[in-house]
């Protein structure tokens, strides 16, 4: 679903009647099932069509989440209309109406195609094996079992009083609103540095019983490391390490990012390695005693032995709406660079991890086999994290 503006010229009124009309027909049957990352025209400022974050946030979040997704296109396409008839009038008035009211009937025929895919998706979930979350520790390390398809996310990013300058992020399963995890920056710290905990509050400290893992980046953050709740290799003595070796963490993933070529305001390059998940469902023990063996090293080396490599789908530029696009099937609403899918080099078209924004601190998160809920959040959170060497 495209959020970022539909694409009118500004030349519409010297246009003929039914040539103007088939064009921009045919700009929103091309926009309207994508989403904008960005906008990359040669000129600066946003597209002059272009809803702003204050509009979609006005007609999209929670009503959005809540499934009643078609009063949220409708309200976004009767705003977009207004909007076009405020800034066009005069000659150009008729045809953008036209124009609107062709996007408000694909709005409405989606809307059909809606229904269609609920049952679709009703048949699907009868399928799926039901997910085991008695063990709530236990669900945010295992694996996501391979046939039960796409788990569908949210994360809300709380920014008021005290989390101000550093914001905590929860994430909930959309089925049921059931919350997971939370995880909040530590501040005082070199590098990035954030703490995940089972319980909302209790992030100020690793000896909590409720801490499942963290996330680390390097000075530039350029690199993050995930990791369980063990203890560093650095901080055990020897016999420690000969007596007791799975009390000394393990690495779970790791997310690098690279400058786009593109500019800032481009499509971040982004590289994922998590350890191999075993035809039984479980995962390969990644747990390195010395700096040589660090995921993140054997990914430079390009060694992904026992490991799943990830790669972020490449968005294509769309000369209608000039810019680069992904489609989220409808599960973004708007463009940021931090929306992203990843995907293996093998198959490019199942997505195993998607992030993207639909509110102003409201994102969906969705993921599949062979992540589980903590590596699917941590990726994510890398995101969020400002990145010196790419911004």
């Amino acid at each position: 679903m495209f959020m970022n503006g539909l694409s009118f010229d500004d030349d519409a009124p010297a246009r003929s009647g039914s040539r103007a009309r088939k064009s921009r027909d045919d700009d929103v049957s091309d926009a309207v099932e994508v989403l904008s990352l960005d906008d990359q025209r040669t000129g600066s400022g946003a597209h002059p069509n272009a809803l702003l974050d204050d509009d979609l946030d006005a007609v999209g979040g929670a009503e959005y989440l809540s499934g009643a997704r078609s009063n949220v296109i409708q309200q976004q396409r009767e705003l977009q209309k207004k909007k076009l008839q405020e800034r066009m009038g005069g000659a150009g008035a008729e045809v953008v109406m036209t124009t609107a009211m062709t996007a408000v009937a694909l709005a409405a025929a989606e809307a059909d195609s809606l229904a269609v895919d609920k049952g679709r998706a009703a048949a699907t979930n009868a399928r799926k094996p039901k997910l085991d979350i008695t063990d709530m520790r236990a669900f945010i390390l295992r694996p996501i079992p391979k046939a039960y398809d796409v788990v569908e996310c949210y994360i809300e990013r709380n920014k008021s009083g005290s989390n101000k300058m550093f914001p905590e992020y929860c994430l909930y399963m959309k089925e049921g609103d059931r919350f997971l995890l939370t995880a909040k920056k530590r501040p005082k710290n070199r590098t990035s540095n954030y703490l995940v905990s089972l319980q909302r509050g209790d992030l100020l400290r690793r000896g909590s019983d409720n801490y499942v893992g963290k996330l680390r980046a390097n000075f530039l953050g350029t690199e993050f490391t995930i990791y369980d709740s063990g203890s560093s290799p650095k901080d055990a003595d020897q016999q420690t390490i000969t007596s007791n070796p799975a009390g000394i963490r393990q690495e779970l993933g790791i997310a690098m990012y690279a400058a786009n070529v593109l500019g800032h305001r481009g499509p971040r390059k982004m590289k994922v390695c998590v350890p191999r998940v075993r035809d039984d469902g479980t995962r390969v023990v990644w747990r390195p005693l010395n700096k040589d063996d660090e995921m993140v090293n054997k990914c430079k080396e390009q060694d992904h032995t026992n490991l799943t490599y990830l790669i972020n789908k490449p968005p294509r530029w769309n000369d209608q709406v000039c810019a680069y696009v992904l489609n989220f099937n409808g599960r973004v609403t708007m463009a940021s660079v931090k929306n992203f899918q990843l995907v293996t080099p093998e198959d490019q078209e199942t997505v195993v991890l998607q992030f993207g924004r639909v509110g102003k601190d409201l994102f969906t998160m969705d993921f599949r086999w062979p992540l589980c809920p903590l590596q699917a959040f941590a990726i994510t959170l890398s995101s969020f994290d400002s990145k010196l060497a790419c911004e």
